[in-house]
C-alpha cells in the first residue's frame, strides 16, 4: 500500500512546526511509528492543537498495542484538562474506543485459549475445597468465562503444566498485538486497567455534564464500560443488545452505579432532562444501566418519573414551552412539550420493567393519547410505549383512545404512530379487523361503497381520499409500505388483499419496484393466511409487465421472489416474455443477471411441462 502524506502540526504558543513527509511504499504500522517518533517530545501538546489532534485521530487506530499504550499513558496524565479542550477531548474519546475494542479482542483470545486448555488439561483435576483460585492465572481466565468454578482445584503436579500453557498463550497474544514473542509479555499494557483509571476521572465530577466536550467523553465512557455500540442512544427504541457471554466486570458496574448515585442526589437532576446536552447523557446512562443491572435502571426511571416527567408546575413549563403549540398540546405535561425531555422519556420506557412501563402509561399518557398521537414531539414516545407495552389489556386501552382519531394523525403527518399501531395489533393478534375498518374510515374509503377500491392506494400514499389528489399523483410513502406489510401479515387479510388487487397496473409495478428487500411480494408469498388463488390473480395482473420489473433494480428482486414461488408453467410464461426483450434487457445489469439466473430453471420447467404433456 502506498501512502503519500504530508502532516504539518502547528503549536501556536511557541510557533513550533513539525512536518512528517511520507512518500514510500509502507505499511500502516510504519506510518504510525514515523508520526509517533516525530511527535514524541511534544505528544500531549500536539494532542491539544487543532491539526495535531486530527492527525492522532486518523493514525492512532493503526498503531500496534505497545505504541498505542505509550500514547495512552501520556494522555492519561492530562485527562482532566483534556475534558475541557475541544481537540484533546476528541483524541481522548478515540483512545477510549480503541482501548475498549482491543480489550474485547483480548478477552476473545482468553476465551478461546481457555476453552482449548479446558478440554486438554483439566481432565485430571482433584477436588480441594481450600484451594485458592488466585494461585493460577489460567484458572482466573477460565473463571471469567464461566468454564472453571471456584470449587475446582489444580494439584501441584498440574500447576507447572498450566503455567507452560499460560506462557504459550501470552506469546500468542503478543504476536497478535505485533509485540512479538519477547520477554516483555509479563508487563504488557493493560487496556482494561487504563479504561478503568480514565473512567474514574471522567465520571468523578458530575458538574462536568454541562461541559460540551466532557459530556461527549462521558457518553463514550458509559458505552465502552458496558460494551454497547457507539451512539447506541440513537437506537433506544430497541432493547440494547449486549453479548450474553461477555460479563461486564464488577469494577465497571460499581463505577456506573457510583456515577448514577451522584446524579440521583444532585439538585439539578430536573434541569438535566430539559437540556439538549445533558438529556443525551441521561439517555446513554439509562442504556448503560439496563446493560448492567435492571434494578438500577428502574431506580433511575422511577426518580425521573417522580421528579421530572409528571410535574405540572408553571416554572417547569416555562423551561420547555415549544415555540409552536396548538390549543390541545397546551394541556399536555411539560415532558411532552420539549423534544429533549421527550427523548429521555422515550429511553426510559425502553429500559424500564413491564410494571414500570404500565405506571408510566397510567401517569403520563392516559387521557391524552389522542392529542399525543398528533404531536410531532410526543409521537415517538407513543411509538415506544406501543412497542414495550405489557400485554393485550394495556394495548387495548391505548388502541381505544387512538382509533377514532386516525384521520387527525394522518393530516398531521405523524404516520409513524399508525405504523406502530398496526405492528402492535400484529404482535398481540388483537383488533386487526377493527384496525383495517378504522383506517378505511380515516382515509374516507369506507363510503360511498365504490371508494373501498382505492383503499390500498391511499394507504400507500397515506393521503385522505379527496385531499387534492389526482390520479397521476401516486407517490408511495415509506410508512405506507410498512403499513401495508403489517396488514398483509394479519390473520384475516382479505380486505387488504382485495384492495391490493384493485390497484392499477402501473401502481402495482411501482409498489413492487419500491423497496430493496421486496417486502410486499415476500410477505404475499410467505403468509399462509393468504389464499393461493390470490397469488394467481396477482400473477395475472403482472402478465405483460415482467419486463418492466426486470428492468429495475428493486423490481427484479420482487420478480426473483415470485419466480421461486410459482409453478413451472408460470416460470415458462415469465421467461417467454423476458426472452422477447432479451436485447434490451442485456444492456441493463440487473435484468442481465435475472436472465442468466432464470435460464437453468427455465429449461428445467420446459422439460417438466413437456413430460406432463407426454
Amino acid at each position: 500500500m502506498v501512502y503519500d502524506v504530508t502532516l504539518v502540526l502547528n503549536w501556536p504558543a511557541d510557533d513550533e512546526e513539525i512536518e512528517v513527509q511520507i512518500s514510500v511504499e509502507s505499511t500502516k504500522d510504519i506510518l504510525v511509528l514515523d508520526v509517533m517518533k516525530k511527535t514524541e517530545a511534544h505528544t500531549v501538546k500536539y494532542a491539544f492543537s487543532p491539526k495535531g489532534s486530527k492527525v492522532f485521530e486518523a493514525v492512532i487506530t493503526w498503531g500496534s498495542d505497545p505504541e498505542v499504550g505509550k500514547f495512552m499513558e501520556k494522555m492519561e496524565e492530562t485527562v482532566y484538562d483534556a475534558l475541557s479542550n475541544p481537540f484533546a477531548s476528541q483524541v481522548l474519546k478515540t483512545l477510549i474506543e480503541i482501548a475498549a475494542e482491543r480489550n474485547k479482542k483480548l478477552f476473545d483470545i482468553k476465551t478461546e485459549s481457555c476453552e482449548n486448555t479446558t478440554h486438554t488439561k483439566i481432565t485430571n483435576i482433584d477436588v480441594n475445597q481450600n484451594w485458592n483460585p488466585a494461585v493460577s492465572l489460567q484458572t482466573q481466565i477460565c473463571e471469567e468465562v464461566g468454564v472453571v468454578t471456584q470449587e475446582e482445584l489444580i494439584n501441584n503436579k498440574d500447576k507447572q503444566q498450566i503455567k507452560n500453557n499460560i506462557n504459550c498463550e501470552r506469546t500468542t497474544k503478543d504476536s497478535i498485538g505485533n509485540n512479538g514473542g519477547n520477554d516483555e509479555a509479563d508487563i504488557r499494557f493493560s487496556f482494561s486497567e487504563w479504561i478503568l483509571r480514565v473512567s474514574k476521572v471522567v465520571l468523578d465530577d458530575v458538574d462536568l455534564v454541562w461541559n460540551l466536550y466532557a459530556n461527549n467523553v462521558m457518553r463514550t465512557v458509559l458505552e465502552c464500560l458496558t460494551t454497547l455500540p457507539r451512539d447506541s442512544m440513537k437506537y433506544f427504541n430497541k432493547r440494547p443488545l449486549t453479548n450474553d457471554w461477555l460479563r461486564i466486570p464488577e469494577e465497571h458496574t460499581d463505577l456506573i452505579d457510583c456515577f448514577t448515585q451522584k446524579l440521583l442526589l444532585w439538585q439539578q437532576l430536573t434541569d438535566l432532562v430539559y437540556n439538549d446536552l445533558t438529556s443525551r447523557l441521561l439517555q446513554a446512562l439509562l442504556l448503560a444501566l439496563k446493560a448492567v443491572d435492571n434494578e438500577s435502571a428502574d431506580d433511575l426511571v422511577r426518580q425521573l418519573l417522580d421528579e421530572c416527567f409528571i410535574l405540572k408546575e408553571t416554572d417547569l413549563k416555562k423551561k420547555c414551552v415549544s415555540a409552536r403549540l396548538c390549543e390541545d398540546e397546551a394541556t399536555l405535561l411539560p415532558v411532552f412539550r420539549n423534544e429533549f425531555s421527550a427523548s429521555v422519556l422515550q429511553a426510559s420506557i425502553s429500559v424500564a420493567s413491564p410494571e414500570l412501563v404500565a405506571r408510566i402509561h397510567a401517569e403520563c399518557f392516559t387521557g391524552h393519547l389522542a392529542v399525543l398521537s398528533r404531536s410531532r414531539i410526543a409521537g415517538p414516545c407513543l411509538q415506544t410505549l406501543l412497542q414495550f407495552c405489557r400485554g393485550k389489556d394495556d394495548f387495548e386501552t391505548i388502541y381505544n383512545e387512538i382509533c377514532e382519531d386516525l384521520e387527525g394523525v394522518i393530516l398531521n403527518k405523524n404516520t409513524a404512530v399508525i405504523v406502530s399501531l398496526a405492528q402492535t395489533c400484529l404482535r398481540f393478534e388483537v383488533n386487526q379487523g377493527w384496525f383495517v375498518l378504522h383506517l378505511m374510515r380515516a382515509l374516507h374509503c369506507d363510503f360511498p361503497p365504490g371508494n373501498h377500491h382505492r383503499f390500498i392506494a391511499h394507504v400507500l400514499m397515506l393521503r385522505v381520499l379527496g385531499e387534492n389528489t389526482r390520479e397521476k399523483d401516486f407517490t408511495i410513502h415509506p410508512h405506507g409500505i410498512a403499513l401495508l406489510e403489517a396488514m398483509l401479515r394479519f390473520e384475516f387479510p382479505n380486505k387488504v388483499i382485495s384492495g391490493m388487487l384493485k390497484l392499477k397496473h402501473h401502481e402495482l409495478c411501482q409498489l413492487l419496484s419500491h423497496h430493496p428487500d421486496a417486502t410486499i411480494i415476500r410477505t404475499f408469498v410467505e403468509n399462509p393466511n393468504i389464499p393461493t388463488n390470490s397469488m394467481t390473480k396477482l400473477f395475472n395482473m403482472l402478465v405483460g409487465r415482467f419486463t418492466s420489473l426486470a428492468g429495475s433494480e428493486y423490481g427484479s428482486r420482487s420478480l426473483e421472489v415470485m419466480w421461486k414461488a410459482v409453478e413451472a408453467r408460470r416460470k415458462v410464461q415469465i421467461m417467454d416474455e423476458l426472452t422477447k426483450q432479451r436485447e434490451t434487457l442485456q444492456n441493463i445489469p440487473c435484468s442481465k443477471f435475472i436472465l442468466k439466473k432464470f435460464a437453468r430453471d427455465y429449461y428445467s420447467a420446459k422439460r417438466e411441462l413437456s413430460e406432463q404433456v407426454d
